[in-house]
C-alpha cells in the first residue's frame, strides 16, 4: 500500500514501523476502493501515524467523541515548525474528522448515550415501517 503512495525510503521505513499498521493499510485500501485522489491518501496516511501514537490504540478499548477531541489539540502543538499547517482551525478540524472516520471504521468509536438510544428508536421504527413495505410495492407493481 504504501509503496504506491510514498517513493523515499524514508517515509516508506516509517509508516510501514508505525503502529498499527494493518489497521491504517485496511482503511487506507477501503478509502481507495471508493475513489479517493492519492494526494489525499498520502495525507491521511501521514495523519493515521499521528493520530495513532496520540490515541494509543489498545486492542480491546473503545473512544469516545472525548477521546477524539483530544487529538488535534495535542497533535497541532507537536508538529515541528517545517510543518506546522498554515490555519490551525483547519488542521484541527482535519485531524478530528480523519481520527472519527477511523475509529469508525474499525468500529472503536462509542456513541453517546443520547445517540445510542436515538439509533435504537430510528432502527425500531424502521423495522416498523418496513413491515408493509412489501403489500405498498405489490400494489405499485400491479398499476
Amino acid at each position: 500500500m504504501f509503496d504506491q503512495l510514498f517513493s523515499s525510503a524514508g517515509a516508506l521505513t516509517r509508516h510501514r514501523s508505525a503502529p498499527f499498521l494493518n489497521e491504517r493499510v485496511r482503511f487506507l485500501s477501503a478509502c481507495m476502493d471508493r475513489g479517493t485522489p492519492r494526494e489525499t491518501l498520502r495525507e491521511l496516511a501521514l495523519e493515521l501515524i499521528v493520530i495513532a501514537e496520540q490515541l494509543i490504540l489498545r486492542s480491546e478499548a473503545f473512544f469516545q467523541p472525548a477521546d477524539v477531541e483530544a487529538v488535534p489539540h495535542r497533535c497541532a502543538y507537536q508538529q515541528p515548525p517545517r510543518h506546522k499547517f498554515k490555519d490551525p482551525i483547519e488542521a484541527k478540524r482535519r485531524f478530528r474528522l480523519t481520527a472519527t472516520r477511523w475509529l469508525k471504521f474499525l468500529g472503536r468509536l462509542l456513541l453517546p448515550l443520547c445517540h445510542q438510544s436515538g439509533l435504537r428508536n430510528f432502527i425500531a421504527s424502521a423495522k416498523e415501517d418496513f413491515k408493509s413495505l412489501p403489500a405498498v410495492c405489490s400494489v405499485y407493481l400491479q398499476s
